[in-house]
């Protein structure tokens, strides 16, 4: 199914560039000292090679199986990284968020029903490959606005802290108010960047999956769909449980839903709630901030 493919390598490859959290697929050649952004720029190259020319092509089962060892190398580099450079509630809560993206990864390259219905569908995906890209390329940006508007809003909140912090040194006051304001302005701005982060993955996903129905019917529609319920599944379950489509339609995100014969796209959390790697990282970025 190429649209899939390409979602994997969209989600290894913007997984590189948002957070650090792969080094290289041979572990034992790098030497992670700083576990920062140089070691990061050293492991993007050869993460989006791989992707590159591993996943592009993949139109059969030859061409999967060539391309499944490079993606079985990626997520034994990513929970490397998370032993050496994360600490341990760290490591703890990524694993629960990458869970669901490693098991559909092993589903996908393991022989079974889902990798043969996953083929199956490949040729009618090739025809509707430029719209989802067109998709994929605005959640993209909202994905690195979010995380700039994150970034920024830290930065604000720490400059705040540290000048009452030396105003209350310097007249000799308790700093216990300071800390709870500061503390209480992290999980606010956290809890608003995880709404953003929730709804405009439901956006891509509708998007996407009225792409893939247009062109190649409520099956394969389905199939995609599930792609990204298995990708998602543990961050719905963590985080993403108290956001409808109707929340994110408040909130200003365009989410039209619809329904076919056994595929209904409603305003349920527990149907409409989708996060890919790409989500994951922006969220793990939000709670551990």
């Amino acid at each position: 199914m190429y649209n899939v493919v390409k979602q994997i390598k969209r989600s290894f490859a913007v997984f590189t560039a948002l957070i650090i959290t792969v080094i290289t697929t041979r572990v034992r050649a790098v030497n992670f000292r700083t576990c920062g952004p140089e070691e990061l720029a050293q492991c993007a190259k050869t993460i989006s090679d791989v992707t590159d020319r591993g996943l592009t092509f993949v139109k059969s089962k030859e061409d999967l199986d060539r391309a499944c060892p490079d993606l079985d190398e990626s997520l034994s580099c990513i929970h490397a990284y998370s032993r050496l450079c994360m600490n341990l509630k760290q490591r703890k809560h990524f694993r629960k968020l990458f869970h669901g993206t490693g098991s559909m990864v092993r589903d996908l390259c393991r022989n079974g029903t889902y990798q043969d219905e996953f083929l199956s569908h490949a040729p009618c995906m090739q025809k509707v490959a430029d719209e989802t890209e067109l998709c994929f390329r605005r959640y993209s940006e909202a994905m690195t606005q979010i995380q700039t508007a994150t970034n920024r809003q830290k930065e604000m909140e720490e400059a705040a802290y540290r000048n009452n912090h030396h105003y209350n040194r310097h007249h000799n006051k308790s700093d216990a108010e300071n800390v709870h304001h500061y503390q209480k302005a992290k999980r606010e701005a956290a809890d608003e960047g995880l709404k953003s982060v929730c709804c405009s993955f439901q956006e891509y996903v509708d998007c996407s999956t009225h792409s893939v129905r247009r062109t190649c019917g409520d099956e394969a529609a389905h199939f995609s769909r599930g792609f990204m319920d298995k990708m998602a599944s543990s961050m719905i379950k963590m985080h993403c449980m108290d956001f409808s489509a109707d929340d994110c339609r408040e909130r200003g995100f365009r989410i039209r839903g619809f329904h076919s014969e056994g595929f209904y796209y409603s305003n349920s959390p527990q149907v409409t709630s989708h996060i890919t790697a790409l989500s994951i990282l922006t969220m793990l970025t939000l709670l551990l901030r």
